[in-house]
Protein backbone atom coordinates (compact mmCIF):
# COMPACT_ATOMS: atom_id res chain seq x y z
CA UNK A 1 0.00 0.00 0.00
CA UNK A 2 2.90 2.42 0.79
CA UNK A 3 4.70 1.29 -2.16
CA UNK A 4 1.36 2.53 -4.50
CA UNK A 5 1.26 5.41 -2.52
CA UNK A 6 4.88 6.59 -3.28
CA UNK A 7 4.59 5.74 -6.25
CA UNK A 8 1.74 7.42 -7.29
CA UNK A 9 3.20 10.65 -4.99
CA UNK A 10 5.89 10.07 -7.75
CA UNK A 11 3.95 10.04 -10.48
CA UNK A 12 1.67 13.37 -9.37
CA UNK A 13 5.58 15.11 -8.56
CA UNK A 14 6.28 14.13 -12.44
CA UNK A 15 3.56 15.57 -13.85
CA UNK A 16 3.42 18.70 -11.96
CA UNK A 17 7.40 19.23 -12.68
CA UNK A 18 6.33 18.70 -16.09
CA UNK A 19 3.57 21.07 -15.69
CA UNK A 20 5.78 23.64 -14.68
CA UNK A 21 8.40 23.36 -17.12
CA UNK A 22 5.65 23.35 -19.87
CA UNK A 23 4.42 26.88 -18.26
CA UNK A 24 8.02 27.92 -18.11
CA UNK A 25 8.35 27.64 -21.94
CA UNK A 26 5.33 28.81 -22.44
CA UNK A 27 6.18 32.20 -20.58
CA UNK A 28 9.23 32.11 -22.23
CA UNK A 29 7.85 31.79 -25.87
CA UNK A 30 4.96 34.49 -24.64
CA UNK A 31 7.62 36.82 -23.57
CA UNK A 32 9.59 36.23 -26.61
CA UNK A 33 6.91 36.85 -28.80
CA UNK A 34 5.86 39.91 -26.83
CA UNK A 35 9.79 41.12 -27.63
CA UNK A 36 9.47 40.17 -30.70
CA UNK A 37 6.14 42.35 -31.77
CA UNK A 38 7.86 45.22 -29.72
CA UNK A 39 10.50 44.50 -32.08
CA UNK A 40 8.66 45.13 -35.00
CA UNK A 41 6.39 47.49 -33.72
CA UNK A 42 10.02 49.98 -33.31
CA UNK A 43 10.89 48.77 -36.78
CA UNK A 44 7.57 49.85 -38.60
CA UNK A 45 8.08 52.89 -36.67
CA UNK A 46 11.14 53.90 -37.86
CA UNK A 47 10.79 52.66 -41.42
CA UNK A 48 7.57 55.28 -41.02
CA UNK A 49 9.43 57.85 -39.78
CA UNK A 50 12.98 57.50 -41.99
CA UNK A 51 10.09 57.36 -44.87
CA UNK A 52 8.91 60.71 -44.24
CA UNK A 53 11.65 62.10 -43.34
CA UNK A 54 12.67 61.04 -47.05
CA UNK A 55 9.46 62.43 -48.38
CA UNK A 56 9.81 65.58 -46.51
CA UNK A 57 13.34 66.17 -47.78
CA UNK A 58 12.38 65.35 -51.50
CA UNK A 59 9.52 67.46 -51.38
CA UNK A 60 11.95 70.42 -49.61
CA UNK A 61 14.46 69.36 -53.08
CA UNK A 62 11.80 69.44 -55.38
CA UNK A 63 10.17 73.35 -53.93
CA UNK A 64 13.73 74.42 -53.96
CA UNK A 65 14.39 73.14 -57.49
CA UNK A 66 11.05 74.86 -59.07
CA UNK A 67 12.26 77.91 -57.36
CA UNK A 68 15.71 77.64 -58.55
CA UNK A 69 14.16 77.37 -62.39
CA UNK A 70 11.80 79.72 -61.55
CA UNK A 71 14.97 82.67 -60.49
CA UNK A 72 17.31 80.98 -63.49
CA UNK A 73 14.14 81.68 -66.00
CA UNK A 74 13.50 85.46 -65.23
CA UNK A 75 16.81 85.75 -64.76
CA UNK A 76 17.61 85.30 -68.27
CA UNK A 77 14.41 87.17 -69.05
CA UNK A 78 16.06 90.28 -67.29
CA UNK A 79 19.14 89.53 -69.11
CA UNK A 80 17.47 89.12 -72.55
CA UNK A 81 15.77 92.50 -71.75
CA UNK A 82 18.90 94.06 -71.14
CA UNK A 83 20.42 92.87 -74.11
CA UNK A 84 17.94 94.46 -76.40
CA UNK A 85 18.28 97.61 -74.09
CA UNK A 86 22.04 97.80 -74.84
CA UNK A 87 21.37 97.12 -78.41
CA UNK A 88 18.71 99.64 -78.73
CA UNK A 89 21.11 102.30 -77.29
CA UNK A 90 24.21 101.52 -78.95
CA UNK A 91 22.07 101.35 -82.22
CA UNK A 92 20.68 105.26 -81.02
CA UNK A 93 24.29 106.45 -80.13
CA UNK A 94 25.92 104.91 -83.53
CA UNK A 95 23.18 107.21 -84.90
CA UNK A 96 23.22 109.97 -83.59
CA UNK A 97 27.13 110.51 -83.35
CA UNK A 98 27.20 112.63 -86.44
CA UNK A 99 23.76 114.02 -86.34
CA UNK A 100 25.36 115.57 -82.89
CA UNK A 101 28.82 116.46 -83.85
CA UNK A 102 27.83 118.02 -86.97
CA UNK A 103 25.75 121.12 -85.35
CA UNK A 104 28.41 121.59 -82.38
CA UNK A 105 31.38 121.61 -85.10
CA UNK A 106 29.45 124.18 -87.49
CA UNK A 107 29.13 126.93 -85.32
CA UNK A 108 32.00 126.25 -84.05
CA UNK A 109 33.58 126.98 -87.57
CA UNK A 110 31.05 130.16 -88.48
CA UNK A 111 31.70 131.87 -85.15
CA UNK A 112 35.25 131.73 -85.91
CA UNK A 113 34.71 132.85 -89.69
CA UNK A 114 32.44 135.56 -88.20
CA UNK A 115 35.11 136.84 -85.40
CA UNK A 116 37.67 137.09 -87.68
CA UNK A 117 35.99 138.56 -90.15
CA UNK A 118 35.02 141.45 -87.52
CA UNK A 119 37.16 144.40 -86.50
CA UNK A 120 36.59 144.68 -82.83
CA UNK A 121 38.26 146.25 -80.13
CA UNK A 122 38.26 146.57 -76.32
CA UNK A 123 35.34 144.68 -74.47
CA UNK A 124 33.75 143.29 -78.27
CA UNK A 125 36.96 141.42 -78.86
CA UNK A 126 36.77 139.73 -75.24
CA UNK A 127 33.14 138.98 -75.94
CA UNK A 128 33.77 137.45 -79.14
CA UNK A 129 37.05 135.28 -77.61
CA UNK A 130 34.64 134.17 -75.23
CA UNK A 131 31.98 132.88 -77.43
CA UNK A 132 34.80 130.79 -79.49
CA UNK A 133 36.38 129.46 -76.39
CA UNK A 134 32.82 128.06 -75.37
CA UNK A 135 31.79 126.83 -78.59
CA UNK A 136 35.22 124.54 -78.79
CA UNK A 137 34.29 123.30 -74.79
CA UNK A 138 30.68 122.60 -76.14
CA UNK A 139 32.17 120.72 -79.30
CA UNK A 140 35.10 118.84 -77.07
CA UNK A 141 32.78 118.28 -74.13
CA UNK A 142 30.51 116.65 -76.50
CA UNK A 143 33.08 114.57 -78.73
CA UNK A 144 34.08 113.22 -75.13
CA UNK A 145 30.53 112.43 -73.85
CA UNK A 146 29.95 110.57 -77.10
CA UNK A 147 33.64 108.72 -76.99
CA UNK A 148 32.86 107.19 -73.45
CA UNK A 149 29.48 106.01 -74.36
CA UNK A 150 30.69 104.62 -77.26
CA UNK A 151 33.59 103.25 -75.30
CA UNK A 152 30.96 101.86 -72.42
CA UNK A 153 28.95 99.87 -74.88
CA UNK A 154 31.50 98.46 -76.86
CA UNK A 155 31.61 94.13 -77.25
CA UNK A 156 34.47 93.82 -78.88
CA UNK A 157 38.26 94.91 -79.46
CA UNK A 158 39.11 98.62 -80.25
CA UNK A 159 40.87 98.45 -84.12
CA UNK A 160 44.13 98.94 -83.69
CA UNK A 161 46.46 100.86 -86.25
CA UNK A 162 50.00 102.32 -86.23
CA UNK A 163 50.65 105.72 -85.50
CA UNK A 164 53.53 108.30 -85.45
CA UNK A 165 53.77 110.03 -82.26
CA UNK A 166 55.30 112.96 -83.81
CA UNK A 167 52.79 113.67 -85.76
CA UNK A 168 50.14 112.75 -83.65
CA UNK A 169 51.70 115.09 -81.06
CA UNK A 170 51.52 118.28 -83.53
CA UNK A 171 48.33 117.43 -84.47
CA UNK A 172 47.37 118.12 -80.78
CA UNK A 173 49.48 120.99 -80.45
CA UNK A 174 48.16 122.80 -83.40
CA UNK A 175 44.51 122.06 -82.10
CA UNK A 176 45.28 123.33 -78.63
CA UNK A 177 47.41 126.31 -80.34
CA UNK A 178 44.44 127.94 -81.12
CA UNK A 179 43.29 128.23 -77.44
CA UNK A 180 46.72 129.25 -76.16
CA UNK A 181 46.97 132.17 -78.76
CA UNK A 182 43.44 133.55 -77.43
CA UNK A 183 45.25 133.97 -74.03
CA UNK A 184 48.14 135.72 -75.32
CA UNK A 185 50.24 132.53 -74.31
CA UNK A 186 52.74 130.55 -76.46
CA UNK A 187 53.39 127.04 -76.44
CA UNK A 188 56.68 125.64 -78.85
CA UNK A 189 56.93 121.92 -80.29
CA UNK A 190 59.73 121.04 -81.85
CA UNK A 191 59.60 117.40 -84.02
CA UNK A 192 62.46 116.24 -86.52
CA UNK A 193 60.43 114.36 -89.26
CA UNK A 194 63.41 112.18 -90.19
CA UNK A 195 62.98 110.45 -87.06
CA UNK A 196 59.50 109.29 -86.76
CA UNK A 197 58.77 106.61 -84.22
CA UNK A 198 55.40 104.66 -85.00
CA UNK A 199 53.72 102.63 -81.74
CA UNK A 200 50.28 100.16 -82.01
CA UNK A 201 47.18 102.52 -80.78
CA UNK A 202 43.87 102.04 -80.16
CA UNK A 203 41.38 103.62 -82.10
CA UNK A 204 38.49 105.38 -79.98
CA UNK A 205 37.08 107.80 -82.61
CA UNK A 206 33.36 105.80 -83.10
CA UNK A 207 32.84 108.20 -86.36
Amino acid sequence: MHIADSLQRKEQLKTIGELQVSDEMDKLKLSKARLSSRNHTIALISAITLLCLLIGFALYLYLNLKRTQKLHNKLLQQREKALKSEKQKNAFINSICHEVRTPPNSISGFTALIVEDLETTGYQNEYNEIIQESCDHLTNLLDDMLEVAYLENLNKDLPTDLVDINKLCKQEMEAIQKSILRKKSFINFTYHPSSSLFVLMQNIFPC
